[in-house]
């Protein structure tokens, strides 16, 4: 597992993106139609894309989240604390599919619901003792993670998921089109 910076990710992919598109075009001099692939890349960062605003009304913390991007699997994540209740949550955007969630074994699914019409998974997570709440958004999934156990606000996964649920249902209206 590999930490690193989603800023420079996102700076090189922009660079990349700008270098292609400054290259495109024809030898004569009549521009050529370039054909853009669907994003197929996680570039959207919670840390960054959610308004302060939204925030608040989730009841986090406006202060700046920790960043928590991971590499294997690809993940732009922070961290965003609370104080009601205490605790906080882990939002990530990542490239796996509800598809991937479902079939997991590492998860046990204990709904299935929409959100802002997106189709939503809420599943337990019992090796990291969390509930995860995952929105399918283009090209992957929103996760919102929300721990439980005895050193936790929460003690039960359905405490931690009604919990999850709620920072996701006030953060909908905020959500991207991709990720």
């Amino acid at each position: 597992m590999t930490i690193t910076s989603g800023r420079f990710g996102a700076a090189f992919a922009l660079l990349t993106v700008g270098a292609g598109t400054a290259c495109s075009g024809s030898v004569g001099g009549e521009p050529t139609e370039v054909e853009v692939p669907a994003a197929t890349e996680v570039t959207y960062h919670p840390c960054d894309g959610l308004p302060a605003e939204a925030i608040r009304k989730a009841k986090l913390d406006v202060r700046p989240p920790i960043p928590l991007d991971l590499e294997d699997p690809k993940s732009l994540g922070c961290i965003y604390l609370s104080h009601e209740p205490g605790g906080g949550v882990t939002i990530s955007a990542t490239d796996r599919t509800i598809g991937t969630l479902e079939t997991s074994d590492r998860f046990v699914t204990l709904d299935e619901v929409r959100v802002a019409g997106r189709r939503t998974l809420v599943q337990d997570f019992p090796d990291t003792r969390s509930c995860l709440v995952s929105v399918e958004i283009t090209p992957g999934v929103l996760d919102f993670q929300v721990g439980y156990g005895s050193n936790e606000t929460f003690t039960t996964p359905a405490a931690a998921c009604d919990q999850a649920m709620k920072v996701v249902n006030t953060l909908a209206p905020y959500f991207p089109e991709h990720l």
